[in-house]
């Protein structure tokens, strides 16, 4: 089970100028029962990403038994799977990736693997697409569209490439690609252009719920699909998050991780006027979750990142999401952290058990306080080392512990890092499921590439274009 342990941001250990005090923490839990909390139980509206978890046993079978049948009708054998997408259609497959998958998958054999390899294009960036189209080949390749709306422009273009390339090599493209985007809502009238286009050319497709923005999907068909293709283990996934949401969804205090991790944020961003908390460091001591910090980083970012609150008021609210790797940031970040501005609030991630370890053997290390250690342990002390030292400088740091690695924990994670941010959101009277900022740069960028219509007109005049 994963657990949060916040004893390093108390005045008890860090003193009273820089420290909390339990009182104040469970105040703000009777002061403000957040709508997301406990809306299960009370029958009241709550947001899309809460219901994931409770998907069955049975849908979960049905989505791995049609990537198993895509797998198996597959023109040819099946070695790589490359997503196409960016932001939250990406960076959780990324997570997923590289916590629940070989360290250098990449680079097994095809002998060794019993699934393909999971690759993630997140950029449009012509040296990376070019490099990755190099290296693979186009009879054992798929490629996973993913956009929310349709016409996401990396998505499309990234699609297109992988369209030409298959031609050129005469591969058959739509049985070698997946979609997952939106059904068109009937009730809009709202239309989608990928979703159109793969029921024009009887495309396998996996339906994205519409209320689901992208940074909350990564339990939704957007995660899972990439999973199950590469033989991870989706239904681990969902009962990991099913259970982290059977311990969030209490409104008090005790026994609840996300509001825990929420009050603290909060209180660092304002009950220190001399010292706010306005960046957010992420420091797993695990290379398996080094990419849970870029999840992260989206999800605070764009669901707390608002102009407004709730009631139209200018807020201009938000805390910097900030990724460090233990142990190597020990030696780049860890002093401006230590010594520097008291602007940062430490989240550690911790694993107990790394799943596998390397012994460092007498006869092949000169340091003799390192012989008949392991390499485990050594990340293990690099870590209590690091967290004893910022707890003597009093800078506050909160730990979230996990046992080993699995499916199961990567859901708990998941989720528990999506409730923080919802319950965050409710507490600072913002709506965590919008990204209006965001909206502004996509126009301009659809204008530059020429898109017709009155909105990009404006754009282009407005830009000098």
């Amino acid at each position: 089970m994963v657990t949060v342990h916040i004893d390093n941001v108390l005045a008890s250990k860090i003193g009273p100028e820089h420290g909390l005090t339990m009182e104040e923490v469970a105040r703000l839990a009777y002061d403000h029962a957040p709508g997301v909390i406990g809306a299960r139980a009370a029958g009241r509206d709550r947001p899309a990403f809460t219901r994931l978890p409770e998907q069955s046993d049975a849908e979960l079978a049905a989505l791995k038994g049609s990537c198993d049948a895509y797998r198996a009708a597959f023109p040819g054998e099946l070695r790589d799977v490359v997503v196409l997408g960016i932001g939250g259609s990406a960076l959780g497959a990324r997570a997923l990736k590289y916590a629940l998958l070989h360290p250098y998958d990449d680079m097994r054999p095809g002998s060794e693997r019993a699934f393909p390899r999971l690759h993630v294009l997140d950029n449009v960036d012509p040296w990376q697409i070019a490099g990755l189209l190099d290296v693979l080949r186009p009879e054992s390749t798929a490629f996973i569209a993913i956009t929310k709306s349709g016409p996401t422009a990396e998505t499309n273009a990234g699609l297109a490439a992988a369209r030409a390339w298959l031609a050129k090599a005469d591969r058959d493209w739509k049985a070698q690609t997946i979609i997952i985007t939106n059904e068109p809502d009937p009730k809009t009238g709202k239309t989608n252009v990928m979703w159109d286009m793969a029921e024009a050319n009887g495309i396998t497709r996996f339906e994205m719920p519409i209320m689901l923005g992208g940074r909350w999907s990564v339990l939704s068909a957007v995660g899972l699909v990439p999973a199950a293709l590469t033989g991870m283990d989706i239904h681990g996934l969902v009962h990991g998050a099913a259970a982290m949401y059977e311990r969030c969804d209490n409104e008090e205090l005790v026994g609840n991780p996300a509001f825990l991790l929420s009050a603290v944020s909060y209180l660092y961003w304002t009950r220190f006027s001399s010292y706010p908390r306005n960046i957010t460091v992420m420091m797993p001591y695990s290379y398996a979750l080094q990419y849970v910090g870029e999840w992260f980083q989206q999800l605070w970012a764009e669901s707390l990142g608002k102009r407004f609150d709730l009631d139209g008021h200018e807020v201009h609210l938000g805390q910097t999401p900030v990724r460090a790797m233990g142990a190597t940031d020990q030696h780049s970040q860890l002093q401006l952290y230590q010594e520097g501005p008291h602007d940062k609030l430490i989240t550690f991630l911790e694993v107990e058990d790394y799943g596998r370890d390397v012994p460092i053997e007498a006869g092949h290390c000169d340091v003799e306080y390192l012989v008949g250690a392991s390499f485990g342990a050594l990340l293990s002390a690099e870590k209590r080392g690091t967290e004893f030292a910022l707890t003597q400088a009093g800078r506050p740091s909160l730990t979230i512990r996990v046992p080993k690695v699995t499916a199961e924990a990567m859901g708990e994670l998941f989720f528990l890092f999506e409730m923080q941010t919802a319950v965050t959101a409710e507490i600072l009277n913002i709506n965590a499921y919008d990204q209006p900022g965001v909206e502004g740069s996509k126009i301009a960028t659809r204008a530059l590439m020429g898109a017709a219509g009155a909105e990009y007109d404006a754009a282009r005049k407005a830009m000098g274009v």
